[in-house]
């Protein structure tokens, strides 16, 4: 090893290399793959190429990896000494010439056999060889196309053996008229792979016939052939799909059939099946996102809409910037530098900054073009629409970036908290300003550059203009210091005006909730009665999972059907708590004291894996997360339907997983519980209107930890137990009220809380059934009040109306004598209420009618909109009575 020369003595020795197989096939014009064979099977290009350890010794690091390290001299020499002629000459004299792979599909056989048959000597007058009859490192063999054909024409049958075989053949045109189609409609239905067992192709399957066609139809197939085995008429097929005609029409013009349309009249049957429940998924999927996006959509995509009337300026400078940032670039400001690493994920990282710059820009066009309430978001990056006479004096031209000033901060800031504004200040709009300011900076120094090498006076206009920029600039630094200096030199505490109280719902209110989703409906502008969600049940479980575990959105998109403890069928196993004694689960061995049970109300249990939880940090108790009952019934009824969906998902995949995404659902953290909030108005018909418009998904959390801690009763030897339960089965430190995530506690469940007082709180809390009337009878409770009577959350109060039998003990006695008349008054009110408004819904929800304008003056907008507020009103009525039922 020591007698090799080193890398360096051979470059000196042999000149450039070209190191690897990759660049010397390019160099050669051939595939990596080509030259390796030509190199280690054929024994070609000895003299070109060196192998390290075994010619020489030393090899640079960084192409430690490589085997050959080519010679680029000789590789020139062995092109340039090579004599015969090249593929494009021999074309010229022979024709086309085609590889092996079109060779054997032109002889129908396949390439193992044409190798074969090559290596025996087969086709020898047909094809050149590389490096014997043609100068070519591409491909080892090139056949002439034209003796190919000819000896596939020899092997064919000809029209009168295959008419002896099959009976008479006919051209496509009078095939046409036997189908009764037009030409083209067959050709189409050919060009689609119909009807390949009727026809044979000329050249192909047989040998071309003296009158000239592509195809022969074998007319007794022809007459067997029935086109509405394959093919329906727009009707027909609207019909068969139970879709609307007008339906199938729109979506042909928007090029969603084309595939599936042969001609006017005939439409593929077996393409439309496979392919209708897609088209409608993203139908609706886009449908909801041009609603999202109507008018202005993010700021972002409505500069791009406005780049043609000058938002380019301000879209090149955010691009410019991110593609700097992106790549590793650096930004110096007073104080501070940052960049300098090019991120993981580069397209991420960009379009959060083109995203969040653009939100502010759009926030100072607008407050330049003194349009107001600019700020007023609609969803989460998506700013309200603007009025046409907005949109006719929003002009991005008024802010050019290098123009900013101290004004403009303000316009940026507004619908912000300071705490929020101070991270887009310091993580995005500061350092782009500074940007811009070290953009001009080069390029005035150019200009400066170019003046001095073209000798130009001092007294020149082109150095007057340098100098009026030099001094713009110098006042825009001094404008940006001023600016970000009077900002915030650190980040603000949010105060407590600014903070969004927690809304914590009681139990009954939880099932109010869940029937709100499950009654939610609308009238269609056609007078059908539809429900609000197109999988209520999927909404139902999504909810109700969120309220008894309080897991958060993320955790939530992550969660996966075998994280559960589930039956050999692929549903929720029931447990049953067995207190001092441990259990270890049959299929996810959590260890506890849960006893596998065939109860009817027996427990769940899930394990929360530590990689999908916030900071992964805060993954399930060893003895697992309680599943209350109610939310296993409902879960298996979800998962039943699933399963009847998509057989090939029982326990596999994401348990909301996003094949079976909602058409308004884009299996995201940010929105795969967005309904919520959109919908907050109706389904929290029960709060106040100030809490109601607040209320979004997160406010689950703080229900559970509520419900837990404050809305339950356990014995003297739990309480002390309470807050340390609740902290385990969110995974979250309660007292933790900082908003700085370096001084977290992380040690919930580093604590003396065992097993057995978790599933005592547990039951306790969470085990209350989700029905307000009595529907199940296999359970211990009619109700859930009869649920909250028997635990003694609620009083008994009977009103006056109830049979006397009931009145039998002495506490019902006295709970009558309580009830004041006044209030026994209102309860029946409130009952005819009920009762006329329940008349009045059910005789206009089937539809309108003309009589509706005569009997109670409605027009047929105006029953449209009073249709839903019917619905909400009687919902509401009933949650009045409810509550005085058992109140």
């Amino acid at each position: 090893m020591s007698q090799l020369p080193t890398y360096k003595e051979v470059l000196e020795i042999e000149g450039p290399m070209i190191i690897g197989i990759a660049p010397a096939a390019k160099h050669l014009k051939t595939s990596p793959s080509y030259l390796k064979k030509l190199i280690e099977q054929k024994g070609l290009f000895k003299d070109c190429y060196l192998v390290k350890d075994k010619d020489f010794t030393s090899a640079p690091k960084k192409d430690n990896d490589a085997k050959y390290y080519f010679i680029l001299r000789k590789l020139e020499e062995f092109s340039a000494s090579n004599t015969l002629p090249e593929p494009k000459l021999l074309e010229q004299q022979y024709g086309t010439l085609i590889t092996r792979f079109e060779a054997a599909k032109i002889l129908k056989i396949s390439f193992k056999t044409m190798e074969k048959r090559i290596q025996q000597g087969e086709y020898r007058e047909c094809y050149f060889k590389a490096g014997e009859e043609i100068h070519s490192a591409i491909q080892e063999y090139y056949f002439i196309k034209r003796k190919v054909e000819e000896l596939a024409m020899i092997h064919l049958p000809s029209v009168e053996e295959l008419e002896q075989k099959y009976g008479k053949l006919v051209h496509i045109f009078e095939a046409a008229k036997v189908l009764n189609v037009r030409k083209g409609t067959l050709q189409k239905m050919i060009d689609h792979g119909y009807f390949k067992d009727v026809y044979f192709t000329s050249g192909i399957d047989v040998q071309t016939p003296p009158r000239r066609t592509k195809y022969l139809f074998i007319l007794e197939k022809l007459k067997r052939i029935d086109l509405k085995e394959h093919f329906l008429g727009t009707e027909e097929v609207a019909d068969h799909l139970k879709i609307g005609v007008n339906q199938l029409r729109n979506w042909y013009k928007k090029g969603l059939l084309k595939e599936g349309r042969i001609s006017e009249q005939y439409w593929k049957i077996d393409w439309l099946e496979k392919n209708v429940n897609r088209i409608m998924k993203e139908v609706k999927t886009k449908s909801f996102q041009d609603q999202r996006n109507t008018v202005t959509g993010t700021p972002l995509e409505w500069l791009e809409e406005e780049a043609e009337r000058g938002a380019n300026v301000i879209l090149n400078w955010i691009n410019e910037y991110a593609d700097y940032i992106c790549n590793g670039g650096t930004i110096e400001m007073p104080g501070s530098i940052i960049g300098g690493k090019k991120p993981k994920n580069k397209e991420r990282k960009k379009y959060l900054i083109r995203r969040s710059l653009a939100i502010l820009c759009y926030k100072i066009v607008c407050g330049r073009c003194s349009i107001d309430d600019y700020w007023e978001i609609t969803r989460p990056g998506f700013y309200r629409p603007l009025t046409e006479e907005e949109r006719q004096i929003f002009d991005p031209t008024v802010f050019t970036v290098v123009d900013f000033r101290e004004s403009d901060m303000s316009y940026a800031m507004r619908g912000y908290i300071e705490s929020n504004f101070y991270v887009l200040v310091e993580t995005y709009l500061k350092p782009f300003m500074w940007f811009v300011f070290k953009k001009q900076k080069q390029n005035l120094r150019e200009s400066k550059r170019s003046l001095l090498e073209k000798n130009q006076k001092k007294s020149s206009p082109e150095w007057e203009a340098y100098e009026t920029k030099k001094d713009l600039l110098e006042l825009f630094e001094e404008d940006l210091e001023d600016i970000f200096k009077a900002s915030f030199q650190e980040k603000p505490e949010p105060l407590e005006e600014n903070q969004r109280p927690a809304i914590h719902f009681t139990r009954e209110q939880i099932i109010l909730f869940d029937q709100n989703i499950k009654n939610y409906k609308y009238i269609t502008r056609h007078g059908h009665v539809r429900h609000k969600f197109e999988n209520p049940l999927k909404r139902k479980a999504m909810y109700l999972f969120g309220s008894f575990t309080g897991v958060r959105n993320e955790e939530l998109c992550e969660l996966l059907i075998r994280d559960f403890e589930l039956t050999e069928a692929g549903f929720l196993r029931r447990f049953e708590y067995v207190a001092g004694e441990t259990f270890k689960t049959p299929q996810l061995g959590i260890v506890g004291p849960s006893k596998v049970t065939d109860d009817p109300n027996g427990y769940g249990l899930l394990k929360i894996r530590k990689d999908v939880t916030k900071g992964a940090y805060g993954p399930s108790p060893v003895w697992g997360t309680y599943i209350a009952p109610s939310l296993v019934t409902v879960i298996n009824e979800y998962l039943s339907v699933l399963y009847k969906k998509f057989p090939e998902t029982r326990a596999k995949g994401y348990l909301f997983r996003s094949e079976d995404r909602l058409h308004d659902e884009i299996y995201a953290p940010t929105t795969i519980s967005y309904w919520i909030w959109e919908n907050r108005e109706v389904l929290c018909n029960f709060l106040p209107e100030s809490e109601k418009r607040k209320y979004k998904y997160y406010d689950v959390r703080h229900t559970v930890a509520d419900l837990i801690l404050n809305q339950t009763k356990v014995t003297d030897d739990l309480r002390p137990h309470l807050e340390r339960a609740a902290e385990l089965h969110i995974r979250h430190d309660i007292n933790n009220k900082s908003i700085r995530k370096s001084i977290l506690r992380k040690n919930y469940a580093k604590d003396g809380t065992k097993a057995d007082e978790y599933f005592s709180i547990m039951i306790e809390a969470l085990g209350f059934p989700i029905n307000l009337v009595g529907e199940r009878q296999d359970s211990e409770y009619k109700s859930f009040y009869d649920w909250e009577i028997r635990k003694g959350y609620r009083k008994v109060v009977v009103v006056p109306e109830i049979e006397p039998e009931i009145i039998s003990t002495e506490t019902n006695r006295a709970a009558v004598e309580s009830v004041s008349e006044e209030e026994a008054k209102r309860f029946n009110v409130l009952k005819e209420n009920l009762r006329d408004q329940k008349n009045f819904f059910n005789e206009i929800s089937s539809g309108f009618k003309k009589s509706f304008t005569k009997k109670y003056g409605l027009t047929e907008d105006g029953w449209l909109e009073l249709l839903p507020k019917l619905q909400q009103k009687i919902v509401a009525l009933e949650a009045q009575i409810n509550e005085m039922k058992v109140g």
